[in-house]
């Protein structure tokens, strides 16, 4: 939803920006121009620059607390030359690793690639998270700025397609009138508020069970809660929001940890090869099955077609085959079998074993669950918030349901989402969506990952960061000569800028994101 409202904005300012350069430039209309020259406003097709008329001075008395004294802003120094002269030799000496033994370097970053290694259905959350990351950047810039008299002269926003930005200008006379340690503070002040972000969402974080422990409740030890399935995903047949998940393929997901590993221990595709069949009792095919000589032409998921031999060869020694289509949820009642004699010994010489028709990249397996309807009913008619997690295991017991899922297991992970919040009464189920303890976590995460990272990574001696304006700073004040601090001030920023990029590809490769 956010995602869409900031795609709209970026679209609606390029349509704004050529319709306002047309009624300008071509049919005379200046009224328009002159309002943006009066109010200082120029425009671009992906950002707005505003320029005060007095400049304006960040902090002051209502931002008291938030400018704090001039000793906080020591520790941005600290932090930006810990970065320059600690972080960066540690990521110039694994990059050299990288060549020199490969096998042993760990990659430090990996970038965020939406689509490859991030689910586009998380992109509103990056989005968003950079939003705040990067206003929070530009206020501790800013009101660093103001605590020392340095008036903010203006601010540009811009939209780089779906990713905003914003930065501030500072009144260069009074900025470069300030002493070196100041410049440095007011220069090292965006990456400490984001590291000072950072710091807080963690601590959010860790309080959210706290948060939400009125609403909701923790099945952690239980099994997960189902909160999304992609529309495409065939496992939408047999799931739906608010399920919750007990085991798959026999396998418990009391937990996150646990869910990935019962995926990962299923058979990856191609599928054709296993061999796995389910045991059924010949006389029962015509009592429960749809006889049919030919595969079904019914919704997969719902009948399943399935080959299986009676140890009957033709005139040339041929087994025969026959075709059924039947209800997989019978299927996965049977054994697992290879061959007819595999179910001989477990239900006798009626045994058949039927192999279920299915694409190289699908299976059949199970899953266990108790439905939407009973965990409404569960909540509604007992008081979970105040019962043991034991006790809901023996309330939840009977309602049990196994069904049969087609489709690849590996489609759990990335289609479904899940969360180990269910709602802890009618109440919480009336005005809270299921999904709202994941998304508010996913956010925190998100928002963390980026202020930590945007405040380190500005830090580092590069291009156009806070990090070239800190080093550019330092060289000024040891004098060197003019040839040398060119030298420093073009190779380091560009030495920096290589070795960031191997960085970011080799960890690419090594998450696999190639």
């Amino acid at each position: 939803m956010f995602l869409n409202i900031v795609i709209g904005i970026f679209i609606a300012n390029v349509v704004a920006f050529f319709v306002i350069r047309s009624l300008t430039d071509h049919f005379g209309i200046l009224g328009i121009a002159k309002w943006f020259n009066d109010r200082n406003i120029s425009m671009s097709p992906i950002s707005w620059k505003i320029r005060f008329h007095k400049p304006k001075r960040m902090g002051g008395k209502r931002l008291k607390l938030l400018s704090m004294k001039y000793k906080f802003y020591y520790l941005g120094v600290c932090i930006a030359l810990a970065t320059i002269f600690g972080f960066f030799p540690y990521i110039l000496y694994n990059t050299s690793q990288m060549f020199l033994s490969p096998k042993t370097v760990i990659p430090p970053m990996v970038p965020i690639i939406p689509g490859l290694n991030m689910p586009f259905k998380y992109l509103d959350y990056l989005v968003f998270s950079l939003l705040i990351s990067v206003v929070v950047h530009e206020i501790g810039h800013g009101l660093c700025a103001g605590l020392f008299g340095v008036h903010t002269v203006g601010i540009e926003v811009y939209l780089l397609g779906c990713f905003p930005g914003a930065f501030i200008s500072l009144d260069k006379k009074q900025f470069n009138k300030l002493s070196m340690i100041k410049r440095l503070m007011v220069t090292s002040a965006g990456a400490l508020f984001n590291l000072v972000t950072w710091v807080v969402v963690i601590g959010l974080i860790s309080l959210t069970p706290f948060v939400l422990k009125g609403a909701f409740y923790n099945v952690n030890e239980i099994g997960l809660v189902i909160t999304d399935i992609d529309g495409y995903s065939p496992l939408k047949n047999a799931l739906s929001s608010g399920d919750l998940l007990i085991d798959v393929g026999m396998c418990s997901t009391s937990n996150f940890t646990s869910f990935t590993t019962c995926i990962n221990m299923l058979p990856r595709p191609p599928f054709k090869d296993l061999g796995r069949g389910h045991c059924q009792a010949l006389q029962d095919l015509d009592e429960h099955f749809v006889d049919s000589n030919f595969c079904c032409d019914k919704p997969l998921g719902e009948f399943q077609c399935v080959s299986y031999s009676q140890n009957v060869v033709d005139t040339v020694g041929v087994s025969l085959f026959h075709k059924r289509c039947i209800d997989p949820d019978r299927i996965i009642r049977g054994d697992y079998c290879s061959t007819n004699e595999d179910c001989y010994e477990l239900i006798g010489n009626a045994g058949i074993c039927v192999q279920p028709e299915l694409p190289e990249n699908q299976m059949l397996f199970t899953m266990r669950m108790v439905p939407k309807e009973k965990m409404i009913t569960l909540i509604t008619n007992h008081d979970i918030k105040n019962i043991t997690k034991s006790q809901i295991k023996g309330i939840i017991q009977p309602h049990i349901i196994e069904v049969a899922v087609i489709g690849n297991p590996q489609q759990l992970i990335k289609a479904v989402s899940v969360s180990e919040y269910y709602w802890a009464g009618v109440k919480s189920h009336r005005f809270f969506p299921i999904q709202f303890p994941q998304r508010l976590l996913k956010l925190l995460y998100c928002l963390a990952s980026l202020s930590f990272s945007i405040g380190i990574l500005n830090l580092m001696p590069m291009f156009f960061t806070d990090g070239q304006e800190f080093i550019n700073e330092l060289l000024s004040a040891l004098r060197f000569s003019s040839i040398v601090d060119k030298l420093l001030k073009y190779t380091l920023p560009f030495l920096c800028l290589v070795v960031l990029l191997v960085n970011f590809i080799n960890g690419a490769i090594q998450a696999r994101v190639f």
